[in-house]
């Protein structure tokens, strides 16, 4: 994976991202990982593909890489978010339970990851 961070977005629309990705590797030990982090789309590009075309280029830049496995976390809450991931063939690995606190509420951090082909 070699570099410790990528920055992706789609094409701009109307002179604006309508979505962003950085990932990284950690660390030579794990060098075969890269981690998806930093992911969001706009609410006025939601449910478009946008996400899933991120998604997707993401994973094609992870295989030009050289790497192995793709991870990620994201919000319990945030059944969405999740639902594309499994589209894309993502799988939780692992959760992080009350390891937020938003409005006054417990959030779960769910950890996701996707061996490459």
């Amino acid at each position: 994976v070699s570099a410790p961070s990528t920055n992706a977005c789609p094409t701009p629309r109307g002179g604006h991202a309508p979505a962003r990705l950085r990932a990284s590797g950690p660390s030579p030990s794990h060098d075969h990982v890269l981690r998806f982090a930093g992911f969001g789309v706009l609410p006025a590009s939601q449910r478009r593909g946008v996400g899933q075309a991120l998604v997707e280029g993401a994973l094609t830049l992870a295989r030009e890489r050289g790497a192995r496995k793709v991870t990620l976390a994201v919000l319990g809450h945030n059944g969405a978010a999740r639902r594309l991931y499994e589209r894309c063939g993502f799988h939780v690995e692992g959760v992080l339970r009350a390891e937020y606190v938003l409005e006054g509420a417990d959030v779960d951090d769910v950890l996701m990851a996707r061996w490459i082909d």
